[in-house]
């Protein structure tokens, strides 16, 4: 006969599985927590590894232009070039120099964000040996105003640009005209001239009388130099931030080459300039005909930026007020959000203006 006897199965009771749930739901919080704590740290690394590169981008991207400002060019009087301005047919205040700030009248319209600096350079994109010893054999303006009286007309071709200018006179501004044909009749000379005849673009470099207006009071004198361009030589680079935060590069090749545009970085939230003068001057930009700080003085420049991650974090906060001011720059504050934030400044010595000084 079996006997069964109560007890001689057992099971868990509810209160030990409910202590094994609790144990298990305390494992997991942990094991979750670790894991979205390593996470977040690891996107924070990835955004702020991310902003570094941007800000990297940036700054070497225009040390690298910013460097070549005045090349070619750093003999050329007080480092302004005055050229004619087909669209309204006059001269007057047509100046291009070697360095502008916050100015956007060329080569391309753009809105850059409020509160932040652009900064626009030139220099001449060709080899040196490439630009022939070229001077007035007379006067400029000559009797007429569409000849112009030269030394030698070797490796000068029609569509040319030339700048004529006088390095002994370091306050004059040189001139810019387009070659539209050489002639050795009664002496050499290279011709400029406006009409049908004379190409597509010569109307546009060249008025109908450059006496006039386009030649600094006084003209040039025998002896002064013309430097022969190639018509895509003259460069001009500007960098700005526009209102989505990117930094952006404008290159154009000449006065009427096409202007290319294109972004170098993004997440730039303020960009400012400062000027640095051969008297040891630190402004915000050069100042138009003041004899110690227009462009002609200039000898370096400092760059600074605020650079912040792509995306908010929401356990960050507000963070640090950062404000691009005193030595670098004129800027606002930048806070909030929950977006982290870096400042990256460097000064870049223009050297080929500093040759001035030797």
């Amino acid at each position: 006969m079996t006997v069964f006897r109560s007890g001689g199965t057992k099971g868990y009771s509810l209160v030990e599985v409910l202590v094994v749930i609790v144990i298990f739901a305390i494992i997991t919080a942990g094991v979750s927590a670790v894991f979205l704590r390593g996470q977040h740290e690891y996107l924070v690394r990835e955004e702020t590894v991310r902003m570094q590169q941007q800000a990297r981008l940036a700054m070497t991207a225009m040390e690298r232009d910013l460097r070549m400002t005045g090349y070619g060019l750093s003999d050329v009087g007080n480092l302004k070039i005055r050229f004619y301005n087909k669209g309204v047919g006059t001269v007057t205040d047509n100046f291009y120099a070697v360095a502008e700030a916050n100015v956007f009248g060329s080569p391309k319209a753009a809105v850059p964000a409020a509160d932040t600096d652009s900064i626009a350079i030139r220099y001449c994109d060709q080899p040196s040996d490439a630009m022939p010893d070229i001077t007035l054999s007379g006067s400029v303006p000559p009797p007429s105003s569409s000849n112009t009286p030269v030394s030698s007309t070797d490796g000068i071709n029609a569509n040319d640009l030339i700048i004529i200018y006088d390095p002994t006179d370091l306050a004059k501004y040189g001139s810019i005209l387009m070659v539209t044909d050489t002639t050795s009749a009664g002496g050499l000379s290279v011709k400029h001239g406006n009409g049908a005849g004379d190409g597509p673009l010569a109307s546009f470099y060249n008025p109908s009388n450059p006496a006039v207006n386009l030649f600094p009071p006084g003209g040039y004198p025998v002896g002064a130099k013309v430097l022969r361009l190639a018509p895509e030589a003259l460069r001009t680079v500007r960098y700005y931030v526009d209102a989505g935060m990117n930094l952006r590069r404008q290159s154009q090749a000449g006065l009427t080459g096409a202007v290319e545009e294109r972004p170098v970085a993004s997440g730039v939230e303020d960009f400012q300039v400062k000027y640095h003068f051969r008297d040891g001057t630190w402004l915000d930009a050069p100042v138009t005909d003041d004899p110690d700080h227009d462009v002609d003085k200039l000898r370096a420049v400092r760059i600074s930026i605020i650079v912040r991650t792509a995306r908010p974090d929401r356990q960050y906060g507000d963070g640090d007020s950062i404000r691009l001011t005193g030595d670098d720059g004129n800027g606002v504050a930048r806070s909030g959000g929950g977006y982290r934030r870096m400042v990256m400044s460097t000064t870049i010595s223009l050297r080929n203006l500093a040759v001035r000084d030797m």
